[in-house]
């Protein structure tokens, strides 16, 4: 079974859906300063966001390290321009529900977190 991420933003006046490994993002409504860490509460969904500034890091496998499938090889640097709000937590089905107005979970509860 895999978990949904799922990436509401309401509170930037955008809604964005994350499945697997691809993220949607929407920027507007940063903080004046790039403060990692720094919450905001979403009165829609009743989640809590954390903000992430730009940055650049290495991803995929360390040298030597031969516990890793082929697509994580070589490591690579990457770079986001723009920081980005995610939530904090696992999207819980309630919400979920609230704002696609629907719920694809198998295994039912409104603090579970939303299945896929």
């Amino acid at each position: 079974m895999r978990i949904l991420w799922l990436l509401l933003t309401p509170i930037l006046g955008a809604s964005a859906l994350a499945r697997d490994d691809s993220v949607t993002v929407a920027t507007r409504s940063q903080p004046t300063a790039a403060v990692v860490g720094i919450t905001r509460l979403n009165s829609r969904d009743g989640q809590t966001y954390v903000w992430i500034p730009g940055a650049t890091f290495t991803m995929g496998c360390s040298p030597g390290d031969n516990e890793c499938f082929d697509d994580e090889k070589p490591s690579h640097q990457v770079s986001i321009s723009e920081g980005y709000w995610i939530g904090q937590t696992l999207v819980t089905q309630a919400a979920y529900q609230q704002i696609a107005g629907t719920d694809p979970s198998r295994f039912k509860g409104e603090q579970l977190p939303v299945e896929w």
